[in-house]
């Protein structure tokens, strides 16, 4: 579950500090890793807050110890006025574990199940 942590805390830090006009989410995957990049287009954050955190708030350093936690690598590029880029890389031994992948899916045929004209059967998987 720190993966879902992650990727909610970049989600959420993107939509109630940024300012942003647009945040982009993407995940993608291959036989290497699946990676997790969310970007927006807001203030952005001056170095120390990149390396530190805002002093009271765990969002940043929380999440760089999560990823630590199972082997992930997050990286996080920001300059005031520029928004902010996070990638989450997780190994794929990590990420396409047999329960992580049966849960990925149930979690990916919800998603489906919720968007007009899509595909609910695993069938294209």
């Amino acid at each position: 579950m720190d993966r879902v942590s992650i990727a909610r805390e970049a989600i959420a830090n993107a939509f109630m500090h940024a300012d942003a006009t647009h945040i982009e989410v993407d995940v993608s995957y291959g036989p290497r890793a699946l990676v997790l990049r969310v970007r927006d287009n807001g203030k952005g954050m001056d170095q120390a807050t990149l390396d530190s955190g805002r002093a009271g708030h765990w969002g940043i350093v929380g999440m760089r110890e999560r990823a630590r936690s199972f082997g992930a690598e997050l990286k996080i590029w920001s300059r005031l006025g520029s928004g902010t880029a996070i990638e989450l890389d997780i190994p794929a031994a990590v990420a396409y574990a047999p329960s992580v992948q049966r849960w990925g899916r149930r979690w990916l045929d919800v998603l489906r199940s919720r968007l007009p004209g899509q595909r609910t059967d695993r069938s294209w998987f």
